[in-house]
């Protein structure tokens, strides 16, 4: 698609440049074709009869080249693609561009969202917030909507980046497998299928296809940690192999975590772990410290690992802990959470109660404390969700046990999500206790991190 004289006249100063490419890349056997794309996308299946996909995209190459090639892919499997912007309206013309995406899009017939940040912006840490901002976004989108795949233009180039970063930051062996093709998160998965892949080939893409693309001025900002990486120059091929060595590594490290945490630990729905300490101690320290981590991501609701040396000491704590003596140990918080012995088991909970308070809204899911997905049956009305804090007692006292009543440790109880109409107490779910107006049938709550504990094994990405 060409723009029209007078479009490009009305938006020009507006729009960063467009670039319409350069005929020497249309070589059949160097764009990114549909059958190289198949390719791609074989590795992550399965998906559904009728595929619904939403694709992050901005106007720029990589991610709208994905999203015409995902979008011919869809469609011959009777599925849909829905393109997704962000404008985080932090530069002028981001509107702008945002529109032009859409008409792009809408030409082709590809439905496009654009999706706006709003409220005030941090003075500081502004790329990793809005960063934040864009996944929080665009997940919430396919929540809503019931979309299971959420596609990024992550490529090959961007694979050696994050690992020349990780390096600098000194991250272990896992850290280096950088970023997997699939990621789990709450309720769908985060796909990347051109991690392999040249960026070139995707300009080519777009060549062969007649498509313009826009050029964000920020891929040139020296102010920015990878554009400066990227001007230095970086062994894009070595790099990326290192990625897929550690990631073969990564994905046998995942596998063995997993049997560990079968055998070894227990989640409890109520949102804390117990570990058992004797088979804990028989573990290597490498396996031990991955089922720690993992355990503490799960259990504080975290995206990100708690940093390697206070991790180390917390773990050295537990290993030099008396075993004649288990009630010894002093209690230990990280990564929002509190490790303690508790009988023959190490116990991990939330560090604290949740200062969160939420108004259900019938018939509408919401996560609460970052872990715990609820929803309400329309008839139920003035409820809502917060911590129990201490009211444990009280509430043992004067609501009812309409099922199974359980016995939790104590300490676990002030962290527990409780249903509240103003200051009186409606029920306590995970304790089996509810006021006599209350019922149950119409609560569905579920633990739900944004990390599970045993996620799908590290895929690495295959060079192509």
């Amino acid at each position: 698609m060409q723009l029209t004289d007078d479009h490009f006249a009305e938006t020009e100063a507006a729009l960063p440049p467009l670039f319409t490419g350069d005929s020497s890349w249309t070589r059949a056997e160097t764009a990114l074709d549909q059958a190289a794309f198949a390719a791609c996308m074989a590795r992550l299946e399965p998906f559904e009869d009728r595929p619904l996909i939403a694709v992050a995209v901005s106007g720029g190459a990589d991610s709208l080249a994905l999203t015409l090639l995902a979008d011919d892919w869809a469609r011959r499997r009777d599925g849909r693609v829905v393109g997704l912007t962000v404008d985080h309206g932090l530069r002028p013309g981001s509107a702008e561009e945002a529109r032009q995406t859409g008409l792009w899009l809408g030409a082709r017939k590809i439905e496009h969202h654009r999706l706006h940040w709003t409220g005030a912006k941090p003075k500081t840490g502004l790329q990793r917030r809005a960063r934040e901002a864009r996944y929080r976004l665009l997940t919430d989108w396919c929540r809503q909507r019931r979309c299971l795949h959420l596609m990024t233009a992550h490529h090959r180039a961007d694979q050696a980046e994050t690992v020349a970063l990780r390096k600098a930051r000194q991250s272990g062996d896992a850290g280096l497998a950088a970023m997997s093709p699939v990621r789990e998160l709450r309720g769908l998965r985060l796909l990347r299928p051109l991690l392999g892949v040249d960026r070139a080939r995707l300009e080519a893409a777009l060549c062969a296809m007649a498509q313009p693309w826009l050029d964000d001025p920020s891929n040139h900002n020296a102010a920015y940690t990878r554009v400066r990486l990227r001007q230095a120059g970086l062994d894009i091929r070595a790099l990326a192999d290192e990625a897929e060595r550690q990631g073969l590594r990564r994905q046998t490290a995942d596998r063995r975590a997993a049997a560990a945490l079968v055998q070894h630990a227990i989640i409890d729905p109520a949102g804390f772990a117990t570990l058992n300490t004797a088979g804990f101690d028989r573990l290597s320290t490498d396996l031990a410290l991955d089922l720690l981590t993992r355990l503490l991501m799960t259990i504080g609701g975290r995206i990100y690992p708690p940093r390697r040396q206070a991790l180390s000491r917390l773990f050295a704590a537990m290993r030099a802990e008396p075993k004649d003596r288990p009630s010894s140990f002093a209690p230990k918080t990280l990564a929002h959470c509190r490790i303690l012995r508790h009988r023959d088991r190490w116990l991990i909970c939330r560090e604290r109660a949740s200062s969160e308070r939420r108004l259900l809204a019938p018939s509408r899911q919401l996560c609460w404390d970052d872990r715990f997905v609820v929803s309400l049956r329309a008839q139920n009305q003035d409820l809502a969700i917060a911590a129990l804090g201490d009211k444990a007692r009280h509430g043992e006292n004067t609501l009812m046990s309409k099922e199974k009543n359980r016995s939790l440790p104590g300490v676990v109880k002030p962290g527990l999500p409780a249903i509240w109409r103003d200051e009186r107490l409606m029920a306590i779910p995970h304790l089996g206790l509810y006021d006599l107006s209350f019922v149950p049938e119409a609560l569905n709550l579920r633990f739900c991190p944004p990390s599970p504990l045993a996620n799908a094994p590290f895929l690495p990405h295959i060079s192509g």
